[in-house]
């Protein structure tokens, strides 16, 4: 388990407290240090007032029986050896001041400390940062929070057995290390009780109820333990003296010789190894499923970022652009074809993407344009009157119908053209940001495909655009009045006269209902002229018949004589002959002619016959076309635009990349990616060496 520490503390992995360990935890001055100091049973770690360990030192006991001394060895100076242990209390201390500073603060980095003893058990412990509530000199106002924290961190780990510490000579309902423990372990499954300073307690009293658990029982039990005192450290008492001394102590005291057998730094050390060993025994097979998945999840992750370039190697490189084109190609064929299988239940894109544009976009962008749009009934008319030019027409001319129809169809080029740059801007949108892992890692060859791709749509357009032009010139070019599909002129008429099968139809019924309406607004309008022009005649004649005014009511009017009338009419021939004869007509004749007509008076019923029947005859053919155009323009999209882009797209992109001279520059390492791989590739091999370790253990042998 240490080797297996060892390998994880190389590379930080915070899974490092997964593994099983024992958590020394306890508050400030409540003897910690004495009890490590007392298991390893060398003086090795920094004393003084207030917060002393301010980092966590994971320290590993090593049994070597054929050592011939002690010695230690730091994690972060593996190939120093440390003999003396003043110098183990110096480098813990140098190391603490450049990580956490030389104040008060402390830091969650971890030290390794490897301590190799034949008078040792095997056991690893983790000396954690003392409790406390009150900040000195410039810690932090939240020190407790950040202490609290550092501990919780190791603690709540499943595999860690608890060493709570606490001071006998104070009450052990207040202990902060029981405190916390039952934060993490509630029922004290994996929490070991320490009891230290039993001789420093006031006479008369001592802690057997809480060391035989009557006070907060624990599922491990309490050790109860003596250490050196302060004035011990001062004189430099050695630990093997202090050791004899505490036996002694167990065995004299009359409350604590009942349970000596089970008190004592030794019984601790030994309890601690048994209970780390059966530990181990019970988490070696998670932990090698553990290791197990993560190595499986690095490896697949060391694969997304491709195998290395072997050194400057050409020919590799050219095979491996080769191989990152065929990439590219398949990605972006099968993000138009809807074969990819990578997040296909996430997001509507690629070929799914253009399908929406052909089915919703474009045809509803179609189904908004009216045959009739921008038309009325007096545009229909003055076409009409415009076709039929000099000679009145029997029939409804042709010639009107045309002219509206081809006017409509040019209104369909629009949306058309639009169709096709929607399509263009998704073909764009995958050629620029494409989901391939493997070109991930070559930034400059993913801008050169990229734009190598938005010249080949560029170049696709071009015909595109010009397909779907000559495809609205077609249905303009040839108007085809028998297409089948079209509603004839008899079956217009005999509709509006209530015999055809459009009479069937609402849109039949309604032309019917509006001619009715039409023609009675007619009537109306005749019969108001009609009763004008009747009144303006009576008026004239009055008027004439009255003769000169007020004079002629009293002296009577005088008709001219016959030679004076003969005189009056011959004048007027000779003006009327002169004017003809000029080529001119009066100012009074040539005002009566507008300079722009329109056929704006009242419809005749007739006008309004042939002005419904244009419009039937507009609506149905419009419909044949927009049938035709919804048809024909995705497919010519598809022929010129997709399917080329995706047949040429090898050719081209080979054509304009494998020829590239600098081809180191453009298969040069995303520096981001390269650094990925690197560490990816550190941490597999420790999971590796970490595996191997755990499959070394075939059997543990629980030493006392």
């Amino acid at each position: 388990i240490n080797k297996v520490q060892d390998i994880f503390s190389r590379v930080n992995l915070p899974a490092m407290f997964d593994l099983p360990i024992i958590a020394v935890v306890g508050a400030q001055s409540t003897g910690k240090s004495s009890v490590l100091e007392s298991i390893v049973g060398r003086d090795f770690l920094p004393r003084g007032s207030g917060i002393v360990t301010r980092r966590p030192l994971i320290l590993q006991l090593q049994k070597k029986k054929d050592a011939e001394d002690d010695y230690a060895i730091f994690n972060h100076e593996p190939e120093k050896i440390y003999k003396d242990f003043d110098e183990v209390r110096a480098e813990i201390m140098r190391e603490t001041d450049r990580v956490a500073g030389k104040s008060k603060g402390v830091s969650p980095e971890l030290i390794v400390l490897k301590i190799f003893s034949p008078n040792v058990v095997d056991l690893t412990l983790v000396d954690l940062p003392g409790l406390t509530k009150v900040p000195i000199e410039d810690q932090p106002m939240n020190i407790e929070q950040i202490i609290k924290d550092i501990v919780l961190d190791i603690v709540k780990n499943e595999n860690c057995i608890i060493l709570a510490v606490s001071a006998g000579n104070t009450d052990l309902a207040n202990s902060d290390s029981l405190k916390l423990a039952r934060e993490v372990d509630p029922k004290g499954d994996r929490t070991i009780g320490v009891i230290t300073k039993l001789d420093l307690m006031d006479k008369g009293t001592d802690a057997l109820e809480a060391l035989e658990g009557k006070v907060y029982p624990l599922k491990l039990g309490y050790i109860g333990v003596v250490c050196r005192s302060q004035k011990d450290i001062v004189d430099k008492k050695r630990l093997k003296d202090a050791i004899k001394a505490e036996e002694e102590f167990f065995n004299t005291h009359k409350a604590y010789a009942k349970i000596r057998e089970r008190s004592g730094i030794k019984i601790l050390s030994r309890t601690l190894n048994k209970l780390l060993m059966n530990h181990i025994q019970q988490c070696i097979p998670t932990l090698k499923n553990n290791v197990g998945a993560l190595l499986h999840a690095r490896q697949c992750e060391l694969k997304s970022y491709g195998i290395d370039l072997l050194g400057e190697n050409k020919g590799n490189m050219t095979a491996l652009l080769l191989y990152m084109i065929s990439k590219f190609v398949e990605y972006y064929q099968s993000t138009i074809e809807g074969s990819f299988v990578q997040d296909i239940t996430k997001e509507i894109k690629g070929g799914a993407r253009i399908n929406y544009v052909f089915h919703m976009i474009f045809t509803v962008a179609l189904k908004k344009i009216k045959a009739l749009d921008g038309l009325d009934d007096e545009d229909i008319r003055t076409a009409i009157k415009n076709s039929k030019s000099l000679n009145p027409s029997l029939f409804i001319p042709e010639g009107a119908f045309v002219t509206l129809i081809k006017i409509q169809i040019a209104k369909l080029l629009d949306p058309s053209l639009q169709c096709m740059q929607h399509v263009h801007d998704e073909l764009r949108k995958i050629v620029t940001h494409p989901d391939v892992p493997e070109l991930l890692r070559f930034n400059n060859l993913l801008t050169r495909i990229s734009e190598v791709m938005c010249e080949v749509l560029t170049k696709c357009i071009i015909p595109t655009e010009e397909m779907i032009k000559n495809l609205v010139k077609f249905e303009d070019g040839y108007i085809n009045v028998s297409h089948p599909d079209m509603l004839t002129g008899t079956k217009a008429i005999l509709g509006m006269m209530g015999e055809g099968n459009i009479d069937n139809s609402a849109e039949g019924k309604k032309m019917q209902l509006e001619m009715q309406k039409k023609e009675e607004e007619r009537k109306i309008k005749e019969e108001e002229e009609r009763k004008k022009e009747e009144e303006r005649r009576k008026y004239e004649k009055k008027k004439k018949e009255g003769g000169g005014g007020i004079l002629s009511f009293f002296f009577g009017s005088r008709k001219p004589t016959s030679e004076e009338e003969g005189k009056t009419e011959e004048a007027k021939g000779k003006e009327l002959h002169s004017g003809q004869k000029a080529g001119q007509y009066s100012r009074s004749e040539a005002r009566g002619l507008p300079e722009t007509m329109r056929a704006d008076n009242p419809p005749t019923s007739r006008e309004l016959v042939e002005t419904e029947i244009i419009k039937q005859l507009l609506k149905s053919y419009f419909r044949v076309v927009k049938k035709n155009v919804a048809d024909l323009v995705p497919k010519a999209i598809m022929h010129f635009l997709v399917n080329k882009s995706k047949s040429t797209a090898q050719n081209e992109l080979v054509a304009s990349l494998y020829t590239e001279k600098k081809i180191e520059a453009l298969m040069e390492e995303n520096p981001i990616i390269l650094s990925k791989r690197n560490e990816c590739k550190k941490m597999i091999t420790v999971l590796q060496d970490s595996l191997a370790a755990l499959h070394e253990i075939t059997d543990v042998e629980i030493q006392y």
